[in-house]
């Protein structure tokens, strides 16, 4: 039974002394404020309809049928592979190699203007938490 709890006890502390290394997961989010929620939807629709412009350029094809090439939100396959076999079906021939370059490298600027949008309200939300504790940082969560 020692051996039980020394072992329970030992993995308590490794886990208390990794909670920071873990980060923001494991600490509660405050809850974005009604605007902040509309600001970051608008950036994530402003970067997806850019994503969206550059397929249908590269591609060739309106921008609707480009729309409809996306893979549905949160698929798991490789969303440029799914847009290059959709945009490639609808136009009966294949993608050279050049669009499937541009492919790929549009689908990374789409991820990098979702990462700074959804940084971006991250940051607003500490900003108006500052400001709502007269300008104290406020840390959430307990440790």
């Amino acid at each position: 039974m020692m051996g039980v709890r020394r072992f329970r006890k030992a993995f308590l502390c490794l886990a208390i002394l990794c909670l920071p290394a873990w980060g923001p997961p494991l600490i509660a989010q405050v809850a974005l404020t009604p605007a902040q929620v509309a600001l970051l939807k608008r950036d994530l629709q402003r970067a997806e309809d850019q994503y969206v412009r550059q397929i249908a350029r590269i591609a060739g094809v309106s921008e609707s049928a480009a729309r409809r090439a996306l893979p549905a939100k949160g698929r798991i396959t490789d969303p440029v592979s799914r847009v290059i076999s959709a945009l490639e079906r609808d136009l009966g021939k294949p993608l050279s190699d050049e669009q499937r370059a541009a492919l790929y490298s549009a689908e990374g600027d789409y991820e990098t203007a979702r990462r700074r949008a959804e940084t971006s309200g991250s940051k607003s939300r500490r900003r108006s938490r500052s400001r709502a504790t007269g300008g104290l940082r406020v840390e959430s969560g307990s440790g």
